[in-house]
């Protein structure tokens, strides 16, 4: 028993020794703030697009946007716009988004927000290269008409941006014999969102979450 007891104090003596020096670490390198009276530097950065929409036209607006790397990270970065689809994809190693819609009207406003702060690590992170996605399984006639439905998106495409845009052209098209198969009567906007995600998928195209507001 007290060599039980001997064993428990040893231990506890090593994790609160252990957890004092990260806890100093952090204070002392990397400069972390432990105090209400100690602040700290944000930075937002706001865009904003406006335009007059024609009708008759489909509308695609791009923008350059900061680097999530370097010295900085990103607390909340927000796309505001009003029915429109967002993606961001990497142009000569910067990053730039996308707004699209089919049909707008009249005056349109866009919105873009970034909250920085520096960061706290002096150890920079490795930039990313594209990421390989593995397909997701499919089999039966399902496959034979994701692989026929491809066969036209990477004729009409030249890069990725292009491929995402024709692919998702070609899930909209509901008189497509291939689409009604894989969409299974099933017609709503979530169902057409998991049918292109299953052909960027066969074709190994990598994806980045980008959270959207909706107003």
């Amino acid at each position: 028993m007290r060599s039980l007891t001997l064993h428990l104090k040893i231990l506890i003596t090593a994790l609160v020794t252990l957890g004092i020096a990260i806890t100093a670490y952090q204070i002392l390198a990397l400069g972390i703030p432990v105090s209400e009276d100690e602040t700290d530097d944000l930075w937002n950065i706001d865009a904003k697009v406006e335009f007059i929409a024609n009708p008759k036209d489909s509308v695609k607006i791009q923008m350059f946007v900061p680097p999530l790397a370097h010295d900085y990270i990103s607390l909340n970065e927000s796309f505001i716009s009003n029915n429109y689809g967002v993606s961001v994809n990497r142009a000569d190693g910067n990053r730039k988004v996308t707004w699209s819609a089919r049909r707008a009207t009249g005056n349109q406003t866009l919105y873009y927000r970034l909250v920085l702060t520096k960061r706290y690590s002096g150890e920079k992170p490795k930039v990313k290269g594209p990421i390989f996605r593995d397909s997701m399984t499919i089999e039966g006639p399902e496959k034979v008409a994701a692989e026929a439905l491809l066969a036209p998106i990477r004729q009409h495409s030249a890069d990725v941006e292009t491929f995402i845009t024709e692919a998702i052209k070609r899930v909209n098209n509901l008189h497509d014999d291939n689409v009604k198969l894989l969409l299974a009567g099933d017609t709503s906007a979530s169902n057409k969102a998991r049918i292109t995600e299953l052909l960027l998928s066969i074709a190994h195209v990598p994806m980045e979450k980008a959270h959207t507001i909706l107003v």
